[in-house]
Order: structure tokens, then C-alpha cells, then sequence
């Protein structure tokens, strides 16, 4: 035993090295677990003998922490510094994501508005095409074949067409897209309390054929006779005969003269019914035994003689009054905003009169 503790002759070398590592390791104390459980971090200690203490104690504590963050995830070091950062960004996130949902909010509605508003565009259009469509398609050979719009228009308007035959299902004025052909079609025009017709129409060379129709009203009979007799009678300013006259006319108003030449000519208007008997009987008398008043008006206006209508309106032309009468002349204007302006006329006997009446100041 005493020749062992004789030979301290080899630790010269040694000394040095020794004491530096136990120096260091004080630093580690508060955690001797983590030195234990990785002791490969050791020698790199050693490596940095060299370097000053005061740099080995400045590294030893950021090492230190960033073992006690991954060792122990659940409660890391800086946990209450690190979360304001993060509430901040989860903040940013969620404004974010607020603003997505309403930018996407205002842009599918206004698709949408637009969407229903093209839908309802396109329904008007398509609505007159239907009837046809439909027909085609069970009748059709073959597709690829140029087409043509037929636009067809009544007087007055409302009438059921029937195009070939077959009924559509609107009311005049319509249009309807067809197949063009070189065939004549027919097309018929009804509507109650008028007479039918029917047309046949070929397909212009254009894009779009016109067919316009006139429908006559059911007749009713007129019966007319004027004192003297044998005066010429016109109808809507058409010469139809003399008194006495018994004539088939259109139901409806229309407006009737009695006499001319030497005979002051009488105006009425009057109302015809369907399958109905219209009497009428006029006294003539002599042109010069009567009075001329002749009406121009702005705008034009309607004429009615003691609160019956002539039939006339301002500026058609001179009406036949008898003479030494007062006459309640009214002119009617307007529109539907119907308006009047009432005159009192007396004139003599072969005086012709003429006046003019500014309804735009009333």
C-alpha cells in the first residue's frame, strides 16, 4: 500500500484539467437531473475550458432553458410572455376570417339579385316562344334549319291567334319564333264581339315577318231617316247611302252625318250594339237658315253641343248650328286626366264663325 501512494510522479500533467470541470459543474446544480440524463453535453463543456468564465456562465443558462422547455412542454419557461403573442395572432386570424365570410356574404347576394334578375329577362322572352317550341319540338325532322320571329299585331289588341291550327297561348301582339319554310301558313284572329279573320302569310327573307289584321266589330243594324229625305249620309266621313237608310255597321261608336250640298249637314255621334236596331232621325234644314262654327284648339280637344258629343274634334272642320240659340259648347282635353273648358255661342242666322281657345294656360 505504501508503494502506491509513493508514485504521485504522474499526475504533473493532469492538475490543470482536473479542477476546471468540478469548478464548472456548480452551474448545473439547480437541475443534477438533466446533467444525469444526458451526459453527452459533458465534453462539449470541455471544449469551451478555454473560454472565460463569465461566457461559460452567459451560455450555461440559455442552454439551461431551452432544456426545461422541451423537457417539460406542458409548463414551458416564458409561457406568460409567449401568450399575449399568441392571442394577438389568433385575434388577427379571426378578423380575418370575419371579414372573409362577409366580403363572400355581400358578393353571393348580389350574384343572386343579378342571377333572378337575367332569370326574369330571359322568362319574358322565352314566354312568347313557347307555344311554338313545344310544337316544334314534336313536329321537327331535323335540327340545324334557319329560323324566323313572326310578329303579329291586332286592332284593337287582346285577340287569341291560332297558327296552324293551333291555339297559342298568348294574346295579340305577340311574337314567336318559327322554323323558316318556303309553305304559306294560316293564321286566324278571334275576339269576342268582333268578327274573324284569317290570314295567309309566308316567311319573309328577313329575320322577322309582320302580321298586322284589322278585326270588324259584330254587326248591328242602323236605321236612319232625316226630314226632308233623300240626304246623303256618311258614316266615320265615308258617303254610305241617303236617307231613308237601313245599313249593317260594326258595333261601337261611330259618327254620323245627315245632309250637304244646299242643306246644312247635322252630325251626331252614336253607339251601335251588337245584334241591336239604332234608330235615328234628323231634321236638315237649308244651309243658309243656318249657323257655321268652326273650333280650333291647342291641344286639340273633343267637341260637345249642349252636353251631347258631335262626334268632332277641334280643327276637323265647321259645325252646322241652328241660328238665335244659346249653345253650351264644351271641349274636352286631357286624357285620362280629363279636363273641360266651357264656351256659350249664339250666332245668327248664315253667320260663320270661327275662334281659337289656348287650353294650355288652364
Amino acid at each position: 500500500m505504501q508503494a502506491v501512494e509513493v508514485a504521485p510522479p504522474t499526475p504533473a500533467p493532469a492538475p490543470a484539467p482536473a479542477p476546471e470541470p468540478k469548478a464548472a459543474a456548480p452551474a448545473p446544480e439547480p437541475k443534477p437531473e438533466a446533467e444525469a440524463k444526458k451526459p453527452e453535453k459533458k465534453p462539449a463543456r470541455l471544449k469551451g475550458a478555454d473560454k472565460p468564465p463569465e461566457e461559460a456562465k452567459a451560455e450555461a443558462p440559455a442552454k439551461k432553458k431551452g432544456k426545461q422547455a422541451s423537457d417539460t412542454p406542458k409548463v414551458p419557461v416564458g409561457r406568460k410572455q409567449l401568450r399575449p403573442g399568441l392571442t394577438q395572432i389568433q385575434r388577427v386570424g379571426t378578423g380575418g376570417g370575419l371579414r372573409t365570410w362577409l366580403i363572400g356574404g355581400v358578393v353571393t347576394t348580389l350574384a343572386l339579385a343579378a342571377g333572378a334578375a337575367v332569370g326574369m329577362y330571359r322568362g319574358k322572352q322565352v314566354s312568347r316562344q313557347t307555344t311554338f317550341r313545344q310544337m316544334e319540338v314534336a313536329n321537327r325532322e331535323g335540327g340545324g334549319l334557319a329560323t324566323v320571329t313572326v310578329f303579329i299585331s291586332s286592332e284593337p289588341p287582346g285577340a287569341t291567334v291560332r297558327f296552324d291550327s293551333r291555339e297559342l297561348s298568348e294574346k295579340t301582339p305577340l311574337a314567336v319564333e318559327r322554323d323558316r319554310d318556303a309553305e304559306a301558313h294560316q293564321v286566324q284572329l278571334s275576339m269576342p264581339g268582333y268578327a274573324s279573320t284569317e290570314r295567309s302569310v309566308k316567311y319573309d327573307s328577313g329575320p322577322i315577318t309582320v302580321l298586322e289584321a284589322k278585326l270588324e266589330g259584330d254587326p248591328g243594324r242602323l236605321e236612319v231617316s232625316s226630314q226632308p229625305s233623300e240626304q246623303p249620309v256618311f258614316i266615320d266621313g265615308q258617303r254610305v247611302g241617303e236617307t231613308p237608310l237601313i245599313r249593317e255597321v260594326p258595333h261601337g261608336k261611330h259618327l254620323l252625318e245627315v245632309g250637304g250640298g244646299d242643306r246644312a249637314k247635322v252630325h251626331e255621334e252614336i253607339t251601335v250594339q251588337v245584334g241591336e236596331k239604332t234608330k235615328v232621325y234628323k231634321k236638315v234644314p237649308k244651309a243658309d237658315a243656318m249657323a257655321q262654327l268652326l273650333i280650333d284648339s291647342e291641344p286639340k280637344a273633343r267637341i260637345l253641343i249642349n252636353g251631347q258629343p258631335t262626334g268632332r274634334f277641334t280643327g276637323d272642320g265647321a259645325l252646322d248650328l241652328p241660328p238665335g240659340v244659346d249653345h253650351d259648347v264644351r271641349l274636352e282635353y286631357g286624357g285620362s286626366n280629363k279636363r273641360q273648358r266651357a264656351l256659350q255661342v249664339n250666332l245668327e242666322r248664315g253667320e260663320h264663325r270661327r275662334i281659337f281657345v289656348d287650353l294650355t294656360s288652364s
